[in-house]
């Protein structure tokens, strides 16, 4: 099996070598607008995407010095992969005959330009906040009152429709059906009717949209079973005629140890999200595992479909190696099982006995203050049927290197990652005397492709 994964891994390797581009990284192509109205190209440096509306890092290419432009330095900037033109609130204000009351310091994106413009802003706790210009005028596009009335005694609430009053002054030269009774995500429609009404085309740009890869995955599981006695006062399995009540001493049972070591193959998802750092990863998985102990006669197998899910945290997304932590958990469902176990006999289980309690067959008995310490001989199997529960969920954390590589003369590329992912026990067994868990291991590598014109 190693070898077979050795293998496996030297192949895709050799494949992300040629087609490798770094995907997550700071820095995305656009230019900035000054004030003069002239446009420098080059790389727009920003993490967050609540950093898009405060203030940007710009260089004119990889190894240039990064200069940091606010909202009152530049008149906008233009971001060229995902589409999108933020431009200064203040200097957007000074253009029109209307001065906005709440602060300037700020860029706004735009959604709809023309005539008619819609822009998106966002306020303290990051909520969107809508801005219109039109007819003159640059408005915060008001969501609507809520005012009490009474009518025949009766008392309540009174709202506006959402931006009603607000469009009104926008579209005042101009008005549009679709202003009317609408909701937020009329928004655009209504600009663009409004620009058409003008004799005027709408320039639409694009909103954040989460970037969805799709990944193959092989690996190596290291997987163990371990046998921990709950040491509780029970009848077990019912058997009364062979097990009488007491604590079982499981010791030759909690020593063994039975391991597993299994090829897993599958796809992996991966969305990212406004923070460059994190990101959202499942997994689609599939293998099998068999456990196995001479001593005990117990031979379990099971195939699984495994659905891990996790948060990744990368670090150093400016370079082309970056480290990463996972935390999640894996839903391993278990498709077909099989498992045998034969009577075995245990030890001896102990039980204290009282004076009125019957004596049974014992092998040892040692007089103690209140009655007698009995030990018996039993002989039963490991694992019952109704016991059995190969499916589990198991927490898992893990740590990681992604390498991103670039195709200069396509630009496309590919993401090559190594995770080793430790997952937490989990429970097979349903048995009131001991647990039987597992927990794995597992290292893995990943071979996600995809096309930078998409992004």
């Amino acid at each position: 099996m190693s070898k077979f994964f050795l293998l496996t891994v030297f192949v895709l390797s050799g494949f992300s070598v040629v087609t490798f581009a770094q995907s997550n990284s700071p820095d995305q192509k656009g230019f900035v607008i000054m004030m003069n109205g002239d446009t420098l190209r080059g790389l727009i440096n920003y993490v967050k995407e609540r950093d898009l509306y405060r203030k940007i890092g710009f260089a004119r290419s990889i190894n240039a010095p990064v200069t940091i432009y606010g909202p009152w330095s530049i008149y906008g900037y233009y971001l060229e992969e995902s589409n999108q033109l933020f431009l200064s609130k203040f200097f957007l204000a000074m253009r029109t005959e209307t001065r906005n009351p709440d602060s300037l310091s700020v860029f706004l994106r735009a959604i709809v330009t023309g005539p008619g413009s819609l822009y998106q802003g966002q306020n303290r706790g990051q909520k969107d906040i809508y801005y219109g210009i039109g007819n003159g005028q640059f408005l915060k596009l008001d969501r609507g009152k809520t005012s009490r009335k009474e009518m025949d005694g009766v008392s309540y609430n009174k709202v506006e429709a959402p931006f009603q009053a607000t469009l009104k002054k926008i579209f005042k030269d101009c008005p549009v059906d679709s202003a009317r009774g609408f909701e937020e995500f009329n928004l655009v429609k209504a600009f663009e009717d409004y620009n058409r009404c003008k004799n005027e085309t709408s320039i639409n740009y694009s909103n954040y949209k989460p970037l969805l890869r799709v990944g193959f995955t092989i690996g190596m599981s290291s997987s163990s079973v371990s046998f921990v006695d709950e040491n509780t006062e029970t009848k077990p399995y019912g058997y009364p005629s062979l097990a009488y009540p007491g604590k079982y001493n499981l010791s030759s049972l909690t020593a063994e140890k039975m391991k597993d070591q299994s090829i897993t193959w599958g796809m992996v998802f991966s969305l990212s999200t406004k923070n460059k750092h994190l990101s959202w990863e499942a997994q689609a998985l599939a293998t099998s595992r068999k456990y196995s102990s001479t001593s005990q006669k117990l031979e379990v197998k099971a195939t699984y479909l495994e659905f891990p899910l996790y948060l990744k945290y990368n670090f150093s997304i400016e370079k082309r190696s970056q480290l990463f932590f996972i935390g999640g958990v894996n839903f391993a469902l278990s498709v077909h099982s099989d498992f045998k176990s034969d009577n075995v006999d245990r030890t001896f289980y102990t039980t204290p006995l009282g004076p009125s309690t019957p004596l049974a067959p014992t092998i040892t008995t040692a007089s103690t203050a209140g009655g007698y310490t009995s030990s018996y001989p039993v002989s039963m199997p490991t694992i019952l049927g109704d016991q059995f529960n190969p499916s589990q969920m198991r927490f898992l954390g893990g740590v990681g290197l992604d390498s991103y590589m670039k195709n200069k003369k396509r630009g496309d590329g590919a993401r090559f990652t190594f995770l080793y992912r430790y997952e937490f026990n989990g429970s097979i067994t349903n048995s009131d005397i001991y647990e039987t868990k597992v927990s794995l291991s597992s290292f893995s590598a990943i071979l996600t492709p995809y096309s930078r014109k998409k992004e």
